[in-house]
């Protein structure tokens, strides 16, 4: 009787660690990261475009600004910073060469640029001819809405985007002055904002 018990009492723990190891599989499984649900919202050569996009601004973010970060969170939270100390300055936020960005821009696919933004027609009131502006019914804008479903930052940013159909000043503000409700760790966000600033420096 001794050993039956102790048999069982082997076959039942063996059972629950059984359980457990499951459990976390299916857990990992049912929660993809956010690298790899990037699938889910663009096809292979607008996947391709974004890590363009994100070496390209990683660069600048960086590199050119002697960051102190080591990770793209780290470097795009010292970037907020110093946009919001210029912008309390009156100085702008004018990082990137214009000239840089649309060469970036010019090797994209033509199609995939044209998709994502446009050019203010001749008699907009720009401050810069080559300014670029999100389109507020394509691809990126889809996936600014399917993350909005789970992100509240991307949410409110995407319904200010499509509600005047300009990043406008309540967008900007809302990024430097709450950035640290922004989760700058997912993959996603990073897209974000990123696109945001790309955006933005068009149109200094």
């Amino acid at each position: 009787m001794m050993y039956l018990r102790k048999n069982s009492s082997k076959h039942l723990l063996i059972l629950i660690l059984l359980t457990v190891v499951c459990f976390s599989c299916n857990y990992s499984k049912a929660k993809p990261s956010s690298e790899a649900s990037l699938a889910s919202y663009f096809n292979n050569e607008e996947i391709e475009s974004l890590n363009r996009i994100t070496r390209f601004m990683n660069s600048y973010i960086c590199d050119s600004e002697a960051s102190n970060g080591t990770q793209i969170s780290d470097c795009l939270q010292e970037h907020i910073e110093r946009s919001k100390e210029s912008m309390e300055s009156n100085k702008g936020m004018d990082f990137i060469p214009s000239d840089s960005i649309h060469k970036l821009l010019d090797s994209l696919p033509t199609s995939l640029v044209n998709e994502w933004w446009y050019h203010p027609p001749p008699h907009h009131k720009s401050s810069h001819p080559k300014s670029i502006y999100l389109r507020t019914n394509s691809r990126y804008t889809r996936f600014l809405y399917n993350y909005g479903k789970i992100e509240p930052k991307a949410k409110g940013y995407h319904d200010r985007l499509v509600a005047i159909g300009v990043i406008g000043p309540s967008a900007i503000a809302d990024i430097l002055v709450n950035y640290k409700e922004y989760p700058l760790q997912d993959t996603r966000m990073q897209i974000l904002l990123l696109i945001h600033f790309l955006t933005l420096e068009t149109n200094i």
